[in-house]
């Protein structure tokens, strides 16, 4: 009897040591909403690369809006006819606004590492 509450007591301290390291390294936790003319990213952990695709014309203005809370975040807004459109590297809590000169089909991408905050970028109307 001494040997299976020593067993138990044992598995109930041990436990949760175990598996306390499982969840340290996170790609993302957070939500994300992609439509036609919007894409918005809040994330508690983003260790990674998301992203959403648009397409837009010529005259087109995007705001983005970030919030940064933790961490260090890259945006890119990419046109796939050419390279980067619109770059900015460890940004900060900010309001951008990115006027669209050509139309195509645009990338939006965010990457974090160990980032916590929020992002959305809306075509004007």
């Amino acid at each position: 009897m001494k040997k299976i509450s020593f067993l138990y007591l044992s598995l109930l301290i041990f436990i949760p040591f175990i598996f306390s390291g499982c969840d340290q390294y996170v790609d993302f936790r957070g939500t994300e909403t992609k439509e036609d003319n919007l894409y918005i990213i809040d994330f508690q952990i983003l260790n990674s690369s998301r992203s959403h695709d648009m397409n837009l014309h010529a005259g087109d203005t995007i705001d983005v809006h970030v919030i940064k809370e933790f961490g260090s975040c890259t945006i890119y807004i990419e046109c796939f006819e050419w390279e980067s459109y619109f770059v900015r590297f460890d940004v900060s809590t900010i309001d951008y606004v990115v006027p669209i000169t050509e139309t195509g089909s645009y990338h939006f991408c965010v990457e974090g590492n160990n980032a916590t905050g929020y992002i959305k970028f809306k075509v004007r109307e």
